[in-house]
């Protein structure tokens, strides 16, 4: 009985050692990758693989210049850039800042909590047939919001915040000529400064409070 007891006692505390080093060894892996992610080669790998993914995702050209990311729940992206199918420039951002949820990555999703948006120009134009530039970035992601139903409503893409800091916007109709005063048909903004709540996307339509 004594024996027994010796043998159960072993058990568990062997129990106890394997289930302490498995932890131990997360932790040193889990360091391991928060100090790697940091480092510049590894980043621009990251930068790499992001372009790439999203220009075959949105079919349309995508670059950037850099990203830094902080603790796993912060990104900064330097130096977006979307061309349009004609490889004109559609939309560049200098600086985007992305805060989410470290958490819901573990739930296969991701919880954005804010946007900052700065430093950044947004042109939109219509060729001689009507035409809008955008329309294939439109179109992308209307597929990746998946197809429409009468009995499931798309689900909204929510984010809490968004901000603008010094943005810029141009419009430009080419089938149109250019009248004097205000020209609502060639016409832009700049030095943009916002604050958006609650911003809705669903599929190329968006809501805010």
């Amino acid at each position: 009985m004594k024996q027994q007891t010796i043998d159960k006692r072993k058990i568990l505390k062997g129990f106890l050692k394997g289930f302490l080093f498995l932890a131990i060894i997360l932790f040193v892996l889990l360091g391991s990758l928060m100090v790697a992610i940091q480092i510049p080669s590894v980043q621009l790998k990251i930068v790499d693989k992001a372009t790439d993914y999203l220009s075959k995702t949105l079919n349309v050209p995508v670059k950037i210049q850099g990203v830094d990311i902080s603790w796993f729940d912060r990104v900064v992206i330097e130096g977006l850039e979307v061309k349009d199918p004609n490889g004109k420039k559609m939309v560049y951002v200098g600086e985007s800042v992305i805060d989410f949820e470290i958490l819901s990555l573990v739930e296969g999703r991701v919880i954005v909590q804010e946007i900052v948006l700065e430093n950044g120009i947004v042109r939109l134009f219509r060729d001689l047939k009507g035409a809008l530039n955008m329309n294939q970035l439109i179109a992308s992601l209307e597929k990746l919001a998946g197809p429409k139903t009468d009995t499931l409503p798309p689900k909204p893409f929510v984010i809490p915040e968004v901000e603008l800091k010094n943005m810029a916007f141009r419009y430009n109709d080419l089938r149109e000529p250019t009248i004097p005063d205000f020209d609502h048909f060639h016409f832009g903004f700049d030095s943009i400064y916002a604050q958006v709540y609650n911003l809705k996307a669903i599929a190329d339509t968006f809501q805010i409070d």
